[in-house]
């Protein structure tokens, strides 16, 4: 009898941008192949991948998906964490793009940057940025109290997008209270991570 097939993830041996995926597959109870790929083995299978980057989702029939948000938007479809309508899918598309955009400044905090005055920069570009992100994400939870998500009456890719990205903002400037001016926002991180499914990926993951 042939084994089933199933998803795959491709990433590095840590959290960064394979962490939203391993989130979803963990929450919908979805097995996956969670590959962590030793930086001393990267270069050796490099250029097996499409782009010659990761993370890459591997689909049940073979399909790589590459490049991170390609790979979450495709999971939203494919567990229907997407919204209930093309309006929806709009929002939540723009939520998770800037996230992706909060979450790529940090990275050069914490890992790519190396001169403090290079931090600096990037942390006086945050400074700016999130209070205009942040404010619209709080006014989409206003828009959307009747329900317990940020834009539809059910969890979407943006809910577990916002849970890494917040996580991601306090590893790279800690000390710092983002969510001080936004009660909604913070009332949102604290739910979802208070998910059964989430609390216990969160309490168990590398």
């Amino acid at each position: 009898m042939a084994t089933e097939k199933k998803y795959k993830l491709s990433y590095f041996d840590l959290r960064g941008r394979g962490e939203v995926p391993r989130m979803i597959f963990n929450y919908v109870g979805v097995e996956f192949e969670d590959k962590r790929i030793p930086f001393p083995e990267w270069p050796a299978v490099k250029s097996t991948f499409p782009l010659g980057f990761i993370p890459v989702i591997t689909t049940p029939d073979g399909t790589d998906i590459s490049q991170t948000l390609a790979c979450i938007m495709y999971m939203g479809d494919e567990f229907s964490l997407y919204g209930n309508n093309a309006s929806q899918r709009g929002v939540i598309n723009c939520v998770v793009i800037s996230m992706k955009e909060i979450h790529d400044h940090c990275a050069n905090i914490a890992v790519f940057l190396k001169e403090e005055e290079e931090k600096e920069k990037v942390r006086a570009i945050l400074d700016k940025k999130i209070p205009i992100f942040f404010k619209y994400f709080e006014e989409l939870r206003s828009q959307n109290s009747s329900s317990a998500f940020l834009v539809s009456k059910s969890i979407t890719i943006a809910d577990f997008f916002l849970v890494d990205t917040l996580e991601f903002i306090s590893a790279a400037m800690p000390g710092r209270d983002f969510l001080a001016d936004y009660p909604k926002l913070k009332a949102l991180n604290d739910h979802i991570r208070g998910l059964d499914k989430v609390k216990e990926y969160l309490a168990t993951r590398k």
